[in-house]
């Protein structure tokens, strides 16, 4: 079996990150202009849906153009990368929405068969998986833990926090505390 390296996840990471990016960017940016996105309708009316009617569809539009060119833009970026993840995902679950608010959009009724704008919402599951693939392996590998605060004040200022100049080491008080609270109880 071959097991990717750690290279390999980072190229990747990059790679799934960019151009996810440029996908998002774009189709983000499509969304500030009025009748240039072909999702345009099933967006505008499935949050307007889900606001319960509080956000006309246009605006709603607008909102989504916002966050979507945000999730491309940090992805771009590299910035936030955590952000980026949890705000993809959340988009993505509000993607699958139509099939709830509008399944006669999203589902054809006499043969159960996803219309085509069905089959447009059920190719998110790839970015998912694939997102999810790369993502998780590379933003939440576990890394070295910073030095503690004492240690860098101990670089810093030596003579302030260095242990020689500290009569009693730490852990002795510690035990012997821990000894006489054990022995009173």
């Amino acid at each position: 079996m071959n097991i990717p390296s750690k290279r390999n996840s980072r190229l990747a990471y990059h790679a799934i990150r960019i151009s996810l990016g440029l996908v998002y960017l774009f189709f983000g940016m499509l969304k500030f202009f009025d009748g240039v996105s072909p999702a345009e309708f099933l967006a505008g009316e499935t949050i307007h849906l889900l606001s319960f009617s509080i956000l006309p569809a246009n605006v709603a539009l607008k909102i989504l153009a916002v966050g979507e060119t945000s999730i491309g833009l940090l992805f771009l970026t590299n910035r936030l990368p955590r952000t980026a993840f949890f705000l993809f995902l959340a988009h993505m679950a509000g993607t699958f929405t139509p099939f709830i608010v509008l399944p006669d959009l999203a589902i054809n009724g006499t043969t159960l068969a996803p219309t085509l704008i069905g089959q447009y919402i059920l190719k998110n599951v790839v970015y998912v998986v694939a997102v999810s693939a790369v993502f998780v392996p590379v933003l939440f590998e576990k890394t070295e833990k910073p030095a503690r605060l004492n240690q860098s004040f101990n670089y810093l200022f030596p003579d302030k926090g260095d242990s020689k100049a500290c009569p009693v080491e730490v852990g002795i008080v510690n035990s012997s505390v821990s000894k006489q609270i054990s022995a009173e109880a």
